[in-house]
């Protein structure tokens, strides 16, 4: 695992290959029509979607508040993925964007 990084990356570091470090990014960097990139997304939303019945049903106060952080989690984990993905292939209406 690699050591937290003390100072922010500079443009140059985040974008030679020894900035991809988790497979992820190498798998969305290796995706410019966002098809995996779109794959992850539905799958991070389909799981956010079963916490959220799950809260609906009910649960403990310390349950519910488990969900809730997961749920967050999730819906961090899709930020992530869509800005790792336009990192490389740029936004949309954008040079480089889809």
């Amino acid at each position: 695992m690699p050591e937290p990084m003390s100072e922010p990356m500079s443009e140059q570091e985040s974008s030679s290959p020894a900035a991809d470090w988790f497979p992820l990014e190498v798998e969305l960097k290796q995706d410019p029509r966002g098809a995996r990139r779109d794959a992850l997304v539905a799958r991070l939303r389909e799981r956010a979607a079963e916490v959220k019945r799950r809260m609906d049903q009910g649960l403990p106060p310390e349950g519910f508040s488990a969900m809730q952080r997961l749920q967050a989690g999730l819906d961090a984990a899709v930020r992530v993925v869509e800005l790792v993905w336009a990192r490389h292939h740029g936004y949309p209406g954008r040079p480089g964007g889809a």
